[in-house]
């Protein structure tokens, strides 16, 4: 928890496993992020600190979707991820290498 006593976070576990639902918390108590994953498929969302949409990825047959948006709600770009490692996207993404 918070020095103010607030839940920082909250995480549901399976057998070692995150299985369900989840929440982090900023400081004044506000979603920072949340998601929740049945059988390693769900969503994933990450939040502004005016409490829109920042990010989703889902999580679904061993495929990954990330959409980022602008704090107005347009979307800034996605990505999806396959199995086999390709990566397709479109819009506004930046990768970085080691």
């Amino acid at each position: 928890p918070y020095k103010n006593s607030r839940i920082s976070s909250e995480t549901m576990y399976k057998n070692g496993e995150v299985e369900g639902k989840w929440a982090d918390y900023n400081k004044d108590g506000s979603i920072r992020d949340q998601g929740e994953v049945i059988n390693g498929n769900g969503k994933f969302r990450t939040y502004f600190e005016n409490g829109k949409l920042h990010s989703e990825t889902i999580y679904k047959n061993g495929k990954r979707k990330y959409v980022e948006y602008y704090e107005n709600g347009e979307i800034k770009g996605s990505l999806t991820f396959h199995e086999n490692g390709d990566i397709s996207g479109e819009g506004e993404n930046v990768y970085y290498t080691e």
